[in-house]
């Protein structure tokens, strides 16, 4: 039991994943999102059951409004891990596969609603096509009615303030790449890094520590620091009309640096 287990309400039902090196924890509290990530001993992620817009998770903004019209996959701002307005529909785990299916919180109540009719659908897989540490994230909207605009988190990973450095993985070449920074007032973001479709790699300092993302499925890749956290995302954020059905495929992998890095040119050349 950690210290913030000790003075915070805890997560609910907690779903497990197990790889040969690493560990993934989804809860009921989170609305079965993912909120930890171990691997050798270290936490990736930032969390915290009385903030439920951290962790690992979907959300999506509606018809231009922002956190006004916002569903998140874990909960809405101001509630807890006892009181989360996400509604999940079923979750399941063998071990290595996690599957769940929710309607999601409204970030911030819209029309007297604290729930989306829409319906987000994940499956987790780790240690996925047998490579170790690397997770498949397939993400599925189904959205209640149509909309004209949209931005969509596909999946955001906000990991401990500790991985500041960004890189790019480009043909094959590991390249630093330095944060931009945001004077807009109204970005959460302090710095950012927009990297369009490139795999992306977040990573401790010494390279310790380190965590990869990238998408086939037409995702921008952003990394930013964020305040107490560092976060990447893929998402689709070009405010496009959307209605039906959306599917997305996301993959990470965490490791050292270079094993990270490896990895990835291994995946991605393959």
């Amino acid at each position: 039991m950690s210290e913030r287990d000790l003075i915070e309400p805890g997560p609910g039902t907690v779903w497990t994943l197990h790889g040969k090196e690493v560990a993934l924890l989804s809860a009921s509290g989170f609305g079965g999102a993912l909120y930890s990530l171990v691997w050798n001993g270290r936490e990736f992620l930032n969390w915290s059951t009385t903030d439920l817009g951290r962790e690992l998770q979907s959300a999506w903004q509606l018809e231009g409004l922002g956190e006004r019209y916002n569903p998140t996959e874990a909960g809405g701002t101001g509630q807890t891990t006892r009181d989360t307005a996400t509604e999940i529909i079923s979750a399941s785990t063998d071990g290595e596969t996690l599957t769940t299916s929710v309607h999601p919180a409204f970030w911030q109540e819209y029309e007297g609603q604290r729930t989306s009719p829409d319906v987000l659908s994940k499956v987790v897989t780790v240690d996925y096509s047998n490579v170790t540490n690397l997770i498949r994230h397939d993400v599925k909207i189904e959205f209640a009615q149509s909309y004209s605009q949209s931005a969509i988190e596909v999946v955001t990973g906000y990991l401990e303030r500790q991985f500041t450095n960004c890189y790019i993985l480009e043909e094959g070449v590991l390249k630093t790449v330095p944060y931009v920074p945001v004077t807009d007032p109204s970005q959460v973001w302090i710095d950012r890094v927009e990297l369009g479709t490139s795999p992306l790699i977040l990573a401790v300092p010494d390279g310790s520590a380190a965590m990869g993302a990238w998408s086939n499925t037409g995702t921008q890749i952003v990394c930013g620091i964020a305040g107490e956290f560092n976060k990447w995302n893929a998402s689709r954020l070009e405010l496009w009309p959307v209605e039906g059905t959306h599917e997305w495929t996301v993959y990470y992998v965490v490791g050292t640096l270079d094993d990270v890095a490896e990895k990835m040119r291994t995946i991605l050349v393959a």
